[in-house]
């Protein structure tokens, strides 16, 4: 009996053993990136509004301090893309995520702290939609180069060109090109007005142009005349 025993013990424990050293550890599921779109808001009231590869960022009073492009973003790191006095810039903002509205940011220290997202600010400005349809980002691209739009519902926005990694123009001390845009909040569909500056810090040439709007579907067209087919198009991307 007991051998029979000692052989029904050291069976299943064999089993067990053949088992667990044939089993392949259990790999953790890559966690996704969390998605910026929408509107932060800063311990200290300024407001952050991401749309794809676009960025503005507000101050208490509501005015634009700072605008630009989203270069790249990583599970603990975004890298922002702007201008100043001609240059093109860059800035790094490390953050760690607390949940799927709430990150902390680390650096740089004049953005540090908790950003919480604003959702009354998003569902105001998805509201605006059916008002003012140009809202929102678009682009339209070439074989080297792409053009970005970016219209805020305060009444302005911004138009920046990169190549094909979203760079932008301006990269290695080349000239920069860019446009900041406005149009009537009483009367939207009037038109977007284009100031458009292109140069560096020791000579810029500056442009106004106002521009119709026309929506076919998912695409925004500007132009002027009655032509359609002469007409800039970018495509709407939500």
């Amino acid at each position: 009996m007991k051998k029979i025993l000692f052989s029904l013990v050291t069976a299943v424990l064999a089993v067990f053993l053949f088992g667990c050293a044939s089993s392949q550890p259990v790999s953790k599921p890559t966690p996704s990136k969390l998605s910026f779109k929408g509107f932060w808001e800063l311990p200290d009231g300024e407001i952050f509004l991401f749309e794809k590869k676009a960025f503005a960022l507000l101050d208490p009073d509501g005015d634009c301090a700072l605008n630009g492009i989203l270069r790249n973003q990583t599970n603990t790191q975004l890298t922002l893309n702007y201008y100043y006095q001609y240059q093109l810039m860059r800035m790094t903002i490390d953050y760690s995520v607390l949940s799927e509205n709430e990150v902390k940011v680390s650096k740089p220290e004049r953005l540090n702290g908790v950003w919480k997202r604003h959702n009354d600010l998003n569902n105001k400005a998805a509201n605006k939609l059916s008002d003012i349809p140009f809202l929102g980002y678009c682009e339209m691209r070439s074989e080297n180069q792409i053009d970005i739009l970016h219209i805020t519902p305060w009444g302005w926005g911004f138009n920046y060109f990169s190549d094909l990694d979203y760079l932008m123009a301006g990269a290695g001390g080349g000239d920069i090109v860019y446009s900041s845009i406005s149009y009537d909040l009483k009367s939207p569909m009037n038109g977007l007005r284009f100031l458009s500056v292109e140069g560096d810090s020791k000579s810029q040439s500056i442009e106004t142009m106002t521009f119709r709007t026309v929506i076919d579907g998912n695409d925004l067209l500007l132009g002027k005349g009655d032509d359609l087919s002469k007409y800039y198009r970018y495509s709407r991307i939500k």
